[in-house]
């Protein structure tokens, strides 16, 4: 292929997953063909992302995947096959409760504007699940346009972010500040490292490596700044500047993380000296708390807009894929004792979950095990599972609102110490 990626698999036969409203129109599983892009079809099926996306979500740099798979869905008409619909599908790592993992991130999901309507981008979708499966890929995210229309192929609401706004002067101007500077090549490893820490305390979040970092510090669009104290890096900002709806300066924080309270102070009094005229940040609800912000210390001036406005959105979708591989790499997280828990998974697109595993508490750990009668069984929809899988729900909210249920009371207390809700978020820098 032509397009510069490195696939997981060879352009396969023609899929079964033929859409019903194709059928319905005439066409057969030898005029339809759901797979890998071949190299003819790279660049019509990137034509029609650019035309369905903004510039600022066709980029592909950000950021950039450990491998990537182009697929389409490609119609046989009198003049030649045509693509009629496409995604990118890009593999990720993934830190769930401190445990690794690969994700298959969905992106750019795009139909032609003459073909939509007609199942093709659902069956792509369901076509894609099944190989990432097949791949061994364990879990998947999506940024969606619509959180309505993905719940249909198995995904749920994963995270939140909480969209601050705020005038430079409602910031407290810390002295601190000054001490902030430019990252270089020296700040790559901390700047990992401080980011691996972070995600520890975060039930499920994307990974940075030195070398993603340093993509992030030579982007000419991204501004990259350290506070750094006697163990090296102790804070870092990533931002960007844009224009508001009124096309005045925006001070864009992609990112925002600091280990000591010093840190915070200087990160903050840097951006209280911003000439922009309004900072927005995209932050989770720990982390915006942790800053200091919500109580603002600064000098109260007062103006014709709020102080600072906080406001949580939706962000992100979840979704189990291997149920069995998902569980064995999240084993190194889950606690010593004596427990045991069977899960039953109700799956309509992948059936294969519905396979009963159990987990089992040992003296060291925890580990996958044949499940007994006697076990306490947790039920879900994968939809469910997905949500406390990654820690947005607990299993005591998803059985208090008739999300899921459990076969015995005992087995609450097994599953909250197996699935206790955390945070997880990802960071604007993070959004593919």
């Amino acid at each position: 292929m032509d397009s510069g990626a490195v696939l997981w698999s060879d352009p396969g036969p023609m899929s079964s997953a033929c859409p019903p409203v194709a059928r319905e129109a005439g066409l057969t599983l030898s005029q339809v063909r759901i797979g890998l892009a071949r190299t003819e079809e790279v660049e019509p099926a990137r034509g029609l992302q650019a035309e369905a996306f903004s510039p600022a979500e066709t980029a592909l740099g950000r950021p950039r995947a450990l491998r990537e798979e182009l697929r389409v869905v490609v119609v046989a008409h009198d003049g030649g096959p045509q693509v009629v619909s496409c995604l990118t599908l890009l593999e990720q790592p993934l830190c769930v409760r401190g445990a690794e993992m690969p994700v298959g991130g969905v992106r750019q999901v795009a139909t032609r504007p003459d073909q939509q309507n007609q199942g093709y981008a659902s069956a792509l979708m369901r076509d894609t699940l099944r190989a990432m499966r097949r791949d061994g890929i364990a879990v998947s995210l999506l940024f969606p346009f619509s959180f309505r229309y993905y719940r249909k192929f198995g995904y749920e609401l994963g995270g939140n972010y909480c969209q601050f706004w705020c005038r430079p002067n409602a910031i407290p101007a810390y002295r601190e500040g000054k001490e902030c500077r430019r990252a270089g090549a020296q700040d790559w490893k901390g700047l990992a490292e401080l980011d691996r820490a972070r995600a520890w305390n975060r039930t499920c979040t994307l990974l940075r490596s030195a070398e993603r970092w340093a993509e992030v510090c030579r982007d000419p669009s991204l501004v990259v700044e350290v506070w750094c104290g006697p163990s090296g890096v102790e804070g870092y900002a990533v931002s960007t500047v844009a224009r508001d709806s009124a096309g005045g300066r925006l001070l864009r924080i992609l990112d925002l993380a600091a280990g000591t309270r010093a840190a915070w102070r200087g990160l903050l009094g840097r951006l209280a000296a911003t000439d922009a005229e309004s900072v927005e940040w995209f932050a989770s609800a720990t982390d915006l708390s942790v800053s200091g912000l919500l109580r603002s210390p600064a000098p109260l001036r007062e103006g014709f807009k709020p102080r600072a406005i906080a406001t949580v959105r939706p962000f992100f979708q979840f979704r189990i894929i291997h149920l069995e591989q998902a569980l064995k790499a999240a084993l190194p997280s889950f606690p010593a004792g004596s427990y045991r828990l069977a899960l039953r998974i109700q799956d309509e697109v992948l059936p294969e979950n519905g396979a009963v595993l159990a987990l089992a508490g040992t003296a060291v750990g925890a580990r996958l095990a044949a499940a007994r009668p006697s076990d306490p069984v947790l039920e879900a929809d994968v939809r469910v599972f997905s949500q406390i899988f990654c820690g947005y729900l607990s299993p005591t909210e998803a059985v208090s609102q008739g999300l899921a249920a459990l076969s015995c009371p005992s087995g609450l207390e097994a599953a909250e110490t197996l699935f206790p809700a955390g945070e997880p978020f990802i960071p604007e820098l993070d959004r593919f």
